[in-house]
């Protein structure tokens, strides 16, 4: 699993944002997942952050489900992370899986 550093702010927020450009190349049945910041700051019920390395291993118990699938266990960790009490900031995330 490796992680893209080059980008920027979240698509649409900004008008005028620049961005920067990566090419990645991926084999079939590998994923690529982006969530905002909803997700990786998601409180624990002792005000623990969900954090990245949690989204990570997430990711990779679910290996070989569909994108969907994929997408449904990672909301489902993080609302179980947060107790069920729900979300302070928005909870996106977008998965795509090359075939």
């Amino acid at each position: 699993m490796s992680r893209l550093h080059e980008g920027g702010p979240a698509p649409g927020l900004l008008a005028e944002a620049s961005y920067d450009v990566a090419e990645v190349s991926l084999e079939p049945g590998e994923l690529v997942a982006m969530v905002t910041d909803g997700v990786t700051e998601a409180m624990s019920p002792d005000e623990r952050e969900f954090g990245d390395d949690r989204v990570c291993e997430t990711l990779r118990a679910m290996t070989g489900a569909s994108a969907p699938l994929v997408l449904r266990g990672l909301v489902a960790a993080a609302d179980e992370w947060a107790g069920g009490g729900g979300f302070s900031d928005d909870l996106t995330a977008l998965i795509l899986k090359a075939r």
